[in-house]
């Protein structure tokens, strides 16, 4: 059975910084605010010793690279901690990692980039006017928040968003390899445009559509259609449902 030990860091943030960027090779990363004035970083990553952190910052963005020890050893896997002051990031946040899982919630921010090669994104309670989250091997799970653009794309995984806006916002979906799955609160008001080639796409309750017209894509509107909405996949299902009562609390 392996074992397991702790490392601690504190990143000092310039004033006049707005942005942040983190980059890992191998790790799986939760980043959640602590209170108003403080982002935790929490990290898992294999590897003996602990791991190397690179920052460097210009003007107007702080960039940390996360680097796994290059030990010989296995038998440890490290468990990380970074606090970042976060009252001054207001623009964007941009994490990008190898290999490995990432998780964000009730996170406050103008811009949210997420990019990972191999692992899964889950999201919970992001307030921001532009979500994008991408993974070439994985699957995409946001959960509440709000925003006012999203993007979502994967190729060999599933999506699944459970929104809980009503009009207003736009969404464009696209995977591979997997399904995508949109839980909408029954009052909203959306035009739906679906396209898969090798699955079919669902829609529950259908008591609920204003028009809905089968084409190139299947177009589905809701209400009166405020909300622009895109889903794309190539060998897999499109399930759309309504829900009555919110799958989750409200963050």
């Amino acid at each position: 059975m392996s074992n397991s030990r702790s490392f601690r860091e504190f990143i000092e943030i310039p004033e006049n910084i707005d942005k942040l960027s983190i980059k890992a090779d191998l790790a799986d990363l939760i980043l959640e605010p602590h209170d108003e004035d403080t982002l935790i970083l929490h990290g898992f990553i294999l590897g003996g010793d602990p791991p190397k952190i690179d920052k460097t910052w210009d003007e107007e963005s702080l960039d940390i690279m996360i680097t796994r020890a290059r030990s010989e050893s296995r038998l440890y896997s490290v468990k990380m901690k970074v606090v970042i002051p976060m009252n001054i990031i207001k623009r964007s946040i941009n994490i990008s990692v190898d290999i490995g899982d990432i998780r964000v919630d009730g996170l406050p921010i103008d811009i949210l980039k997420i990019d990972i090669s191999n692992g899964d994104i889950l999201t919970g309670g992001v307030k921001a006017k532009e979500v994008k989250l991408t993974s070439q091997t994985g699957d995409i799970i946001l959960r509440g928040g709000n925003f006012k653009n999203g993007y979502f794309s994967t190729v060999n995984g599933d999506i699944r968003l459970e929104i809980l806006m009503e009009k207003d916002f736009n969404i464009h979906a696209s995977c591979n390899q997997g399904r995508i799955r949109i839980s909408l609160p029954i009052n909203v008001s959306a035009n739906i445009k679906s396209k898969t080639l090798k699955g079919r796409v669902y829609i529950t309750p259908k008591s609920y559509i204003k028009n809905y017209v089968k084409g190139e894509y299947e177009e589905v509107v809701f209400g009166g259609g405020d909300a622009d909405i895109k889903l794309e996949a190539i060998s897999g299902d499109i399930n759309i449902n309504l829900f009555a009562e919110l799958p989750m609390k409200p963050s």
